[in-house]
């Protein structure tokens, strides 16, 4: 099977804006505009002390908060481009050295982890290729070139786990592998501050303590959003998400080679790490078998 043809951007990527703006950033936009869709809706009485037009501006003050703007200085800047004519020129162990080495160095950019699974896959090394497609996908999740990727990769693999946890688990877990955490606990606190504040203005300007269509549609997105955010904690928190980064790994049912074997896993497949020990991991895969296995043949994303 031809690789080149079957991976839809296996070419480094070399579009890296040196002014480009985090997400972070285009979130507060968006509920800068909400607040003032809020405030502009929201019905309450004015007073000596404070009128319409001050809580206004107070709410845009609030939520107008620029994101960090990240650059990359000139020497490294040098380096990605060396990575990519090494890539360019087929020298893909050189162009591995050099992307590992700048992820390593700014591990939030998903574009030097992007480079670096497409050198290591055209190395062969495919299971730390997967992994860093993964930790491309936890940066960006919604880039259609590492979903591509990182999937085309997943179905080369020789070993198979057949996922047999719960239908409604499996689409939770897809639908929150398209957000990151701090998204998620952005969006839950900006509900939570909209949620409070409008019952705030009902106290204190006297209002109408009816349930209004506003008040209502914003108790209902607090909680859902506070329910995503916690989820994706106990997601990230509680199971790790590793990579197998050997071509065959050994589990145990304990944690030593004396114990008894339980099953084998192959290089790039996905596991949860519950539980450390020294040297080991207890890990449980979609499948619902658990066992332990060595730490230098499981790599967490």
């Amino acid at each position: 099977m031809n690789i080149k043809s079957e991976i839809r951007n296996l070419k480094p990527e070399t579009n890296l804006n040196n002014n480009q703006k985090t997400k972070f950033q285009i979130g507060l936009l968006f509920f800068k505009h909400l607040s003032l869709f809020f405030v502009s809706n929201f019905e309450f009485r004015t007073s000596d002390f404070f009128s319409r037009k001050r809580v206004l501006v107070t709410a845009l003050l609030f939520f107008a908060i620029s994101g960090k703007v990240w650059a990359l200085p000139a020497s490294d800047l040098a380096q990605f481009e060396n990575a990519n004519r090494a890539y360019r020129e087929s020298k893909f162990e050189d162009a591995v050295s050099l992307y590992k080495m700048l992820a390593e160095k700014y591990p939030s950019q998903p574009a030097f982890y992007f480079n670096l699974g497409n050198a290591l896959h055209r190395s062969g090394e495919h299971g730390t290729a997967i992994l860093a497609y993964e930790r491309a996908r936890r940066l960006a999740p919604r880039q259609g070139d590492i979903l591509a990727n990182l999937n085309y990769a997943r179905s080369l693999l020789e070993y198979k786990v057949e996922d047999k946890r719960l239908g409604l688990v499996q689409l939770a877990d897809t639908l929150l592998g398209f957000f990151r955490a701090h998204e998620l606990n952005l969006f839950a606190l900006l509900a939570v501050f909209l949620g409070v504040s409008s019952w705030a203005f009902v106290l204190f300007f006297k209002a109408d303590t009816s349930w209004g269509g506003i008040r209502k549609t914003l108790s209902m997105i607090t909680l859902i959003a506070v329910a995503l955010a916690s989820f994706k904690g106990i997601q990230e928190n509680f199971f790790h998400e590793a990579i197998v980064t050997v071509k065959e790994a050994q589990v145990y049912y304990g944690p030593s080679v004396t114990d008894q074997p339980a099953f084998r896993l192959g290089d790039g497949l996905k596991a949860y790490v519950l539980d450390s020990r020294e040297g080991w991991n207890r890990i449980l895969i979609p499948s619902g078998e658990s066992g332990w296995i060595q730490s230098d043949q499981i790599t967490k994303i």
